[in-house]
């Protein structure tokens, strides 16, 4: 009928226009923060096998940003979050929105969702005594680090544990990335 054409021609118009928004402040931050924005966007594209929509991984990325995580480390959290989700039977957007927010926020029992167990105290103690300072004399930035380090190096068991550095998808994955290529489908269309 009509009304169902002309209401996905609107969700259509919406989506385009969110990723237009979007792309730009993506665009923006990366460019701020000295890297090529079609670059970061292309590698995480890569390691999520279209698994997460564009418009989810700039936003996500684009949070973590703002949040003082680097952009050339959004890959190697994304192949984390793709491990956890495997493991845990998440989905992955979700994953990645927990493990960026976890570390963002310095929350363990948010990381926890992932299956990485991080104790502030132990991280902020070797991150401390690498850098040649007190726990004290720790910025936010160098306590954000020191937790990003801790989740990479358990990020490194659980992929190590679940085996996703294999080509291949998962039926699960198969099924996400077509509902994600039928969404970007109808964001081109709008």
């Amino acid at each position: 009928s009509f009304e169902v054409i002309a209401k996905q021609a609107f969700e259509s118009a919406m989506l385009a226009n969110r990723l237009e928004d979007q792309s730009i402040a993506f665009e923006q931050l990366a460019k701020s923060a000295g890297v090529a924005s079609d670059d970061v966007l292309e590698a995480m594209q890569k390691m999520t096998r279209g698994t997460i929509t564009r418009i989810d991984l700039m936003k996500t990325a684009s949070q973590a940003s703002l949040l003082g995580i680097g952009f050339t480390e959004m890959p190697r959290l994304l192949e984390i979050a793709r491990a956890s989700a495997v493991a845990t039977g998440q989905d992955m957007t979700f994953m990645f929105e927990s493990i960026v927010t976890g570390i963002g926020r310095g929350s363990p029992l948010i990381l926890d969702n992932l299956g990485i167990m991080v104790k502030l105290g132990t991280a902020y103690e070797k991150y401390a005594e690498l850098l040649g300072k007190s726990v004290d004399e720790l910025s936010d930035s160098e306590k954000k680090q020191a937790i990003l380090n801790e989740t990479l190096i358990a990020g490194e068991d659980i992929i190590k544990n679940v085996g996703t550095a294999i080509d291949g998808m998962t039926n699960t994955e198969g099924v996400e990335a077509l509902k994600v290529a039928f969404v970007e489908l109808r964001t081109e269309f709008g």
